[in-house]
């Protein structure tokens, strides 16, 4: 099997596309990381990346700094029972998010019935989410909820200030089925 590995694409497309059509045959794609950066096309280079590599991608720091400026820099994520905790600030938030991520095969989240009103420079939003992982020891778990979001507009664009999750399904047991792919190896 041919693997193309490809990392540090920066939001840059035009370069991707280059990349792949400079590249010799290859059966799969790995991500290696920091798809977001520097250049001109991140929600592009995103999409492109997601269907080149659905099964096997890492996130990068300039990943994780994408992540993070999408909160204000003292919001909210306040996760209710049975999970029950609450963090504040977008450092603290992408800290636990890193730590959490850290010890799994897979994490699947699936975004539903997403409703977003915005009124002048702040909106509200609430959303269905259905997730399901697997940790490399074996446990993991599936879970459904509610995200009941705050957001205000700031220069740079539209951040959540406060982000409050509420479990309306937890099993508590690791999915069944074969994991064909996996995050590390």
């Amino acid at each position: 099997m041919a693997i193309l590995i490809v990392s540090d694409v920066h939001a840059n497309l035009v370069a991707l596309e280059a990349v792949l059509a400079a590249a010799s045959p290859y059966d799969e794609i790995w991500n290696l990381g920091d798809i977001v950066g520097y250049g001109p096309r991140p929600r592009e280079s995103v999409e492109r990346m997601i269907e080149l590599c659905p099964q096997y991608s890492l996130t990068g720091n300039h990943d994780w700094a994408a992540i993070e400026a999408l909160f204000t820099e003292d919001a909210v994520w306040d996760v209710g029972e049975p999970l029950s905790f609450t963090v504040q600030g977008r450092r603290q938030i992408v800290a636990l998010l890193r730590e959490k991520m850290q010890p799994s095969q897979y994490v699947v989240q699936t975004p539903h019935a997403i409703i977003v009103n915005v009124q002048g420079n702040t909106a509200s939003a609430r959303s269905t989410i259905h997730e399901v992982c697997r940790f490399a020891d074996g446990a993991g778990l599936e879970m459904m909820g509610t995200y009941f979001d705050e957001l205000v507009k700031e220069p740079a664009g539209w951040r959540f200030r406060r982000r409050n999750y509420r479990c309306t399904f937890l099993n508590p047991q690791p999915p069944s089925g074969q994991v064909y792919r996996t995050f590390a190896e």
